[in-house]
């Protein structure tokens, strides 16, 4: 539908947020991130600023650590006026690109900084347990239960996010554990939300 109305009218606004957003929601990186751009810095719109960093952040980790470029990342992840305050969102995926530059320990302090604002936030606890250790990994899903299945949901696909991750970058002796857990996670979340599509695609990309 959405293809169809930008057809007819390439700068009807309402139609082409609904497709980038269905592009960012299938996980199309390539695909959403010039809408995202066009969002945030053609139109002005703000508000999709987080998931501009985000897919700038996954634009970024889909190269070798000795290609990646930050430029664009930071650019998405500063707001647009220097007097306003980042968002708790943007501070959490600052967060995680910190830990990809190496930098976990600035990276700690600022999701510290976020659960002490809020405890019940599950993206910090998330984006905590996205530091490259196997035991915070793992612990991640303790007390799960106590969280709505939509939060639920979100857990499962942040951890399984970081079980890829681990699987990927290291040694192929333990890649076999991870990527078994990650298939884990993403069945479990695909369980808790029938429109999960993300889940399921990545689930077949697991093979």
């Amino acid at each position: 539908l959405y293809t169809e109305a930008l057809q007819a009218d390439q700068a009807y606004l309402p139609a082409f947020i609904g497709q980038a957003e269905a592009l960012f929601r299938l996980g199309r990186v390539k695909d959403a991130l010039p809408r995202y751009q066009h969002l945030v810095y053609g139109y002005k719109l703000d508000v999709f600023r987080p998931q501009l960093a985000r897919l700038e952040l996954r634009a970024a980790l889909s190269q070798p650590p000795a290609n990646r470029r930050w430029a664009d990342f930071d650019k998405a992840a500063a707001p647009a006026d220097p007097a306003v305050k980042r968002t708790k969102e943007l501070d959490i995926i600052l967060a995680e690109s910190l830990v990809a530059r190496g930098n976990k320990e600035k990276a700690a302090d600022l999701l510290d900084g976020v659960i002490r604002t809020d405890a019940k936030d599950v993206s910090a606890w998330i984006a905590l347990a996205r530091r490259p250790t196997s035991p915070e990994l793992r612990g991640a899903l303790a007390g799960a239960e106590k969280f709505t299945p939509d939060e639920q949901n979100r857990l499962l696909r942040g951890v399984g996010e970081a079980a890829v991750r681990f699987a990927a970058a290291g040694p192929a002796e333990e890649g076999g554990a991870y990527r078994e857990f990650a298939v884990d996670c993403y069945q479990r979340a695909a369980a808790l939300e029938r429109n999960d599509l993300t889940s399921r695609a990545v689930l077949i990309d697991l093979g």
